[in-house]
């Protein structure tokens, strides 16, 4: 990984919550995420541009707002957004500052990504924030968010970052087992995806995130159908799901 990591331009790292968040205390897991800072800074010493996309945000909140309950309404996930979103931000902060990177915090709704003029803009943000050495640090907006609009997970909201901002790499950080064509649950002889090239991810098939052995998977897991492709046809990059007791190196 670390070979083919270091000859992207411009990559995009999607984190997920169960590796960023301890899952019983809701804090932010600081040795994981300076280990991560880690790599971060040694791909920039080889010329790496990276942009950062964050799950968390409600995790860490809750626990500041005492929602530790496993059922939390849409409004409680709100306002536990915007109190763990401050938190995050430091601990990206703190994590990355060991080596002198500044960081920005973009937050995205679907509609900025698909209304061309927030399109643009957000566009043009990301980029000169790149161009100036920054690390943005990208999340769903869920303070604003609601349930129609909402991504859903951003898995698919890295798939929009990325092909937004024509990012040769996308690699999924996460506790998804793997990348699948078909739903191994319907063919068991689907095959995974340990890497999924432009050429791959632009065609009109299903490229969907399966969970092995859980049978409460539903819609949220496809939603990488059309994104994923997007990345392949806007960025012409490669998509790298990346288990989670895996290091970005």
């Amino acid at each position: 990984m670390s070979e083919d990591l270091s000859r992207a331009r411009r990559l995009v790292v999607k984190i997920g919550s169960a590796l960023l968040v301890d899952q019983e205390s809701g804090a932010v897991r600081r040795d994981w995420l300076n280990a991560l800072a880690d790599d971060i800074n040694h791909l920039r010493s080889t010329g790496t541009e990276i942009l950062v996309v964050s799950s968390g945000a409600i995790a860490v909140g809750r626990r500041h707002l005492g929602l530790m309950q496993k059922s939390i309404r849409l409004e409680e996930k709100q306002a536990a957004a915007a109190c763990g979103q401050i938190q995050l931000a430091h601990a990206y902060q703190e994590a990355l500052a060991r080596h002198g990177i500044s960081v920005a915090q973009i937050l995205l709704t679907l509609g900025d990504t698909e209304e061309r003029r927030r399109h643009l803009n957000a566009r043009s943000t990301i980029v000169q924030l790149l161009t100036m050495g920054a690390v943005p640090v990208v999340n769903e907006n869920d303070t604003v968010a609601t349930t129609e609009i909402r991504f859903g997970d951003n898995d698919r909201l890295a798939a929009r970052v990325a092909a937004m901002i024509s990012a040769d790499t996308l690699v999924l950080l996460s506790d998804i087992d793997e990348l699948y064509e078909r739903d191994p649950r319907q063919d068991p002889n689907a095959d995974h995806i340990a890497r999924a090239p432009s050429h791959h991810v632009s065609r009109r098939e299903p490229v969907e995130l399966f969970k092995k052995g859980d049978p409460h998977l539903g819609e949220a897991q496809r939603v990488l159908v059309g994104d994923l492709a997007a990345v392949g046809r806007e960025a012409r990059g490669e998509v790298v799901p990346v288990h989670e007791a895996e290091r970005l190196l």
